[in-house]
């Protein structure tokens, strides 16, 4: 733990080790499921609009990074602080909600009226932009020629789509389980 005492706005910066095992993207999906998923990622959210705090994450190749801060005062921080840690370390969220936030099957409707299976999961739609990228295909292409195609850092943090779909909730708990 480094703590920095500055007089500003009281903010934190946690980072988690989560160095992907798998092309799967279960960095980037654990970093979408802790900050909302389940009653304690909600409560979290609930917490943080009465302390007058803000937070958010981003999943590099090696770890996950949330950071947070309040324009209240140093004693509410610690409060948010202490929550955070909490959301972090005992997550509650559902097999339903993974499922629905990494990759899933709906049914939407068509403006004339015909169904149509559609794919979706805010993580599998993020990243299948994401990968219409040229660039990101390029990093990628390099990565897994540079470090091999099973080297923890060729491997995507983020998942690759056709990957993504297989990820199971067992995956992410595991996955938790060995970073958290």
């Amino acid at each position: 733990l480094d703590y920095l005492r500055i007089d500003s706005a009281p903010q934190g910066m946690i980072w988690v080790g989560s160095i992907p095992t798998s092309d799967q993207g279960e960095p980037h999906t654990q970093e979408h499921l802790l900050l909302g998923k389940g009653d304690r990622g909600r409560a979290f959210g609930n917490y943080q609009a009465m302390a007058l705090a803000e937070s958010s994450a981003f999943t590099d190749q090696w770890r996950t990074v949330y950071h947070f801060h309040t324009i209240a005062a140093h004693e509410v921080f610690w409060g948010v602080f202490a929550d955070q840690l909490d959301g972090l370390l005992h997550p509650d969220y559902t097999d339903e909600e993974i499922r629905r936030e990494v990759a899933n099957f709906g049914v939407s409707k068509d403006p004339d009226g015909t169904l149509r299976l559609e794919e979706g999961g805010t993580v599998y739609n993020e990243m299948v932009r994401t990968y219409e990228s040229p660039v990101t295909l390029l990093w990628d292409a390099a990565g897994r020629m540079i470090y091999g195609e099973r080297h923890p850092l060729a491997m995507s943090a983020g998942g690759v789509p056709d990957h993504i779909r297989t990820m199971t909730p067992e995956d992410i708990r595991r996955f938790h389980a060995s970073t958290h």
